[in-house]
């Protein structure tokens, strides 16, 4: 959950709220989200990996929810905006599996 009000060109308070959404989320859903990264086959695009893991390691059993993304695009201006979209993608997604543990949506 973002602690404070963020404007499109404050890359600094997307990532301290990225960095403050990763350790609520770990701690709320209890897994270790591992963040991955690498080029795409479009030049100048990154695609982004999240991935929560069960289990208080970062390579626990098996992964409870993963959440891929690619940057740029022209949904958020910074990278920073991006990264902190993805976690709250995720947390959405972990929040959805919370509600409904067997798929009924």
């Amino acid at each position: 959950m973002a602690r404070h009000t963020l404007r499109t060109a404050d890359g600094e308070g997307f990532l301290r709220a990225f960095t403050d959404a990763w350790i609520d989320t770990e701690e709320t859903y209890h897994v270790s989200i591992v963040a991955a990264m690498h080029p795409t086959k479009r030049r100048g695009v990154l695609a982004l990996i999240l991935t929560a893991w069960v289990g208080a390691e970062a390579a626990g059993e098996w992964p409870k929810a993963r959440y891929h993304v690619e940057y740029p695009t022209a949904a958020v201006a910074t990278f920073e905006a991006a990264l902190f979209q993805a976690m709250n993608k995720l947390d959405r997604i972990l929040e959805q599996q919370e509600k409904w543990p067997e798929g009924r949506a």
